[in-house]
């Protein structure tokens, strides 16, 4: 949500920026979105949203979010995986074969930077997500465990602890605020 907070200190920060650091800034906040065109054989171009091009994605996919980001919510993590699940009807492969799995790991204290944040957490996820390609191969949830239990408690170098945990997309939790912006966005 934009606040007049978060437009203070972002101008604060250009104020005090150089030439590239302002370019930079200012390509995040007046670009038009990204534009997923596809061609087909007939050249027919057809415009889709990010959400509706995770459908597409024919790979496993990990989330990681902070649970207090403010502007990537787990709302979004609640909405993304709702398509990457949608996958299994809409790639002609996946069909047969529906063995594509999307996981969602959420990161207690933490916002919009959780590698930077929370590197400890995050690695301990992604080298448990990343242990599947030499092990059983499966990123199942009943083949591969993301965190230890209910919740696990992550000691990082200069932060509090951090709780992850592992939701699936109906326990990610929305308030009337979330389905708003999930709705808009």
């Amino acid at each position: 949500a934009v606040s007049s907070d978060l437009v203070d200190n972002i101008l604060q920060c250009v104020k005090n920026a150089d030439e590239a650091s302002t370019q930079a800034i200012s390509s995040i906040l007046w670009s038009e979105p990204a534009n997923f065109g596809s061609t087909t054989s007939t050249t027919t171009t057809k415009t889709q949203d990010f959400y509706e091009n995770l459908k597409t994605v024919g790979c496993d996919v990990l989330l990681i979010f902070g649970k207090k980001d403010p502007w990537c919510k787990p709302c979004f993590a609640k909405k993304m995986l709702g398509k990457l699940a949608e996958r299994r009807t809409t790639i002609p492969q996946q069909q047969e074969s529906p063995g594509v799995v999307a996981r969602y790991v959420e990161l207690e204290n933490v916002g919009h930077c959780p590698n930077h944040e929370a590197p400890a957490s995050v690695g301990k996820a992604l080298r448990n997500w990343m242990s599947a390609t030499t092990g059983k191969g499966s990123r199942t949830k009943q083949d591969l465990q993301l965190v230890e239990g209910e919740e696990e408690v992550v000691k990082e170098p200069w932060a509090d602890n951090i709780v992850m945990r592992e939701l699936d997309q109906k326990d990610i939790p929305m308030d009337w605020s979330d389905h708003v912006a999930t709705f808009l966005v």
